[in-house]
């Protein structure tokens, strides 16, 4: 287990993060997100031991980062925004050099090397120089460099930067199939990205994690302050009427469309969504001069919800 124990650092006085715990387990897909400047890439640094808390612990498979860096260190692969390579080195090695830093050499490292050029797709440059490689193979690189020695705990800061399309979807699938022995902490700033790859999200703000859970938990632990979309039949001044009734000072907007007009209506407190529905429901049900055809809430996106906590500075 990845266990971060009320983390903080500071610069120059200033603290950028604040009391950060959390725990990963194995085979977890866990997502830092943020805005800039939240953190992301510092506490990042803290898990793998790249720069020392002002407070607080990491442990890693019980041992502790500071206490015992190389006990600690051997269970992460580290692959930061900017991977760090030797340009004027091949591929093969500079690969040959990152086993070496976790003791692989020999027979052995050839037959490590092999395993991760394959995974990450890089086999077809291994005698290339790495500066004469595209911003994109040399992510690979990096994501190859991190996976040697095959860690339980995989961490990479933005990793998908300088992708195109094609390179995004096969590391995403590369995150997926390893995802049953490997533990994996991302941290980025799209938030689609987070989603799709990530089983659970942290999203940092004010120096600590303000959100902690799965996609669908944090969307349903905020959708309740979502407001409430109808279709109405008959007249459209009626509906409105009927609306106003429930909420007599909701924001509600009007649309106009073939054979209905679609409203949609804000509760006027945060949390009062579900309550509002049902009201609607209700209040068309006793008649007035519009009928119901539909009736829903709307769901809130990830993004809405980040922005929510967030503040939309």
């Amino acid at each position: 287990m990845l266990e971060a124990i009320n983390l903080s650092k500071n610069y120059g006085g200033n603290p950028v993060v604040a009391g950060v715990n959390f725990a990963a387990g194995k085979g977890e897909t866990v997502g830092l997100i943020g805005r800039n400047g939240a953190g992301k890439s510092t506490v990042m640094r803290m898990l793998t031991g790249y720069i020392a808390p002002s407070g607080g612990c990491v442990r890693v498979c019980g041992a502790d980062m500071a206490a015992d860096h190389a006990a600690a260190a051997r269970h992460i692969g580290y692959m930061p925004e900017t991977p760090p390579l030797y340009s004027d080195l091949t591929v093969g090695e500079h690969l040959t050099y990152a086993a070496s830093l976790r003791g692989i050499a020999g027979r052995r490292a050839r037959a490590e090397i092999d395993r991760v050029c394959g995974a990450a797709g890089i086999s077809d440059v291994r005698a290339r120089l790495i500066k004469n490689l595209s911003k994109g193979y040399r992510q690979r690189v990096g994501f190859a460099s991190a996976m040697i020695g095959s860690p339980e705990f995989m961490m990479l800061d933005e990793p998908t930067a300088g992708l195109d399309p094609r390179q995004i979807v096969e590391l995403r699938k590369l995150i997926a199939s390893m995802s049953g022995e490997t533990s994996f902490v991302i941290s980025s700033h799209i938030l689609p990205e987070i989603a799709s790859l990530c089983s659970r999200i942290l999203i940092l703000h004010g120096g600590g994690v303000a959100e902690d859970g799965t996609p669908e938990e944090i969307a349903r632990r905020h959708s309740v302050s979502g407001a409430v979309e109808v279709e109405t039949t008959g007249s459209p001044d009626a509906a409105r009427g009927i609306l106003r009734g429930v909420s007599p000072n909701a924001a509600i907007t009007e649309e106009r469309l073939p054979g209905v007009t679609r409203f949609r209506i804000a509760p006027q407190t945060p949390g009062d969504g579900l309550e509002l529905r049902s009201a609607v429901f209700e209040a068309f049900a006793r008649g007035g001069g519009a009928s119901l055809v539909t009736l829903r809430q709307v769901e809130r996106s990830l993004e809405d919800i980040f922005i929510d906590i967030t503040g939309r500075g």
